[in-house]
């Protein structure tokens, strides 16, 4: 097999894997119209919709980042990943009349997704070679981002017509679900399982995941109050959330494509710069009273969080395995 040929097949196999992250995204826009729709709940419990999905991400991640190529193999994982994302996703459609039942569904959901979080760029660190990984970084990043896109811009106009449709963009998780059957299992995996030599975490890195944490800390509010805010004030519908949504997608989707020039230009000055493109960010969000500004501020944002993360990955990849 040539070598072109076998890279594509790799990336075939690693790229549905990111596509998974942004798929939590998909209720976001039409959050105000489940809130209607769940008339007898308080608000602050319909956004446990979204925000359970994250909370039920950071054990399973560490568990699966544990295992991967250790104990369960990388395949295995992102089939299983893929599996509970589409059946969580979709199975609300038929029982969203029970609340429970529902959040149920989206914890689902964050297994799938934390499942997945680890191995997306773990599979670009062990399949391809260090001079290509910062580039593939920022591409896997992109198409994470243009999934998110696809996700939001579809569910914020399709909840137009019945709120119960959100559920129905899930399905198109079957894609990545094929695709990922041509992964391939990293070589290195088993020698590292079989190795044994593990090395302390320095504290640099502890304090970094802690950061990026805290980073999302003060993201989250606004991903997920963005319809209520539109359409309580008067700026827009859920459509709009939509496509604000969509435009942090699309930050990050211009934001990976370019990233591994970024890197290379800025190097670990990378974080710093994207931290103070955040903060103008979600400023312009916080004082922004038109779609326009909005918007802008989002894609601003878009940019910086998803520079953070990839630059994150490649300053971790300096770490030894254990």
């Amino acid at each position: 097999m040539s070598r072109k040929k076998s890279l594509a097949l790799t990336l075939l196999g690693i790229l549905p894997v990111f596509a998974l992250a942004q798929s939590v995204q998909a209720i976001n826009p039409a959050l105000q119209s489940l809130s209607e729709y769940y008339a007898d709940i308080p608000y602050s419990v319909v956004l446990l919709l979204s925000s359970t999905v994250s909370l039920v991400v950071i054990p399973v991640s560490s568990a699966s980042g544990a295992l991967a190529g250790r104990k369960v193999s990388y395949r295995a994982l992102s089939i299983t990943a893929m599996a509970c994302v589409l059946a969580g996703g979709v199975l609300p459609y038929w029982v969203m009349a029970n609340f429970p039942l529902t959040l149920i569904c989206r914890m689902v959901v964050g297994v799938g997704i934390g499942i997945a979080s680890p191995l997306s760029s773990a599979l670009i660190m062990k399949l391809l070679p260090p001079e290509k990984q910062a580039l593939w970084q920022g591409v896997g990043t992109a198409a994470m981002n243009l999934c998110g896109v696809f996700y939001q811009s579809v569910s914020g106009v399709v909840c137009l017509r019945d709120v119960r449709y959100i559920w129905l963009v899930y399905g198109f998780v079957l894609i990545p679900l094929i695709l990922v059957l041509f992964l391939q299992e990293p070589a290195s995996a088993a020698a590292a399982a079989s190795s044994g030599k593990k090395g302390a975490l320095p504290a640099g890195a502890v304090l970094t995941c802690l950061g990026f944490g805290l980073l999302y800390l003060f993201l989250s509010p606004v991903l997920l109050n963005i319809s209520s805010i539109l359409v309580n004030e008067g700026i827009g519908s859920s459509a709009t959330a939509g496509t604000i949504l969509s435009a942090y997608s699309v930050g990050g989707m211009a934001a990976g494509f370019i990233f591994g020039g970024v890197y290379k230009l800025l190097g670990r000055w990378t974080i710093p710069v994207s931290l103070l493109l955040q903060v103008l960010g979600l400023a312009g969000c916080a004082f922004g009273r038109n779609v326009a500004l909005i918007g802008v501020s989002t894609v601003l944002f878009g940019v910086a969080v998803h520079w953070i993360w990839p630059a994150c990955i490649m300053e971790f990849s300096r770490l030894p395995d254990g």
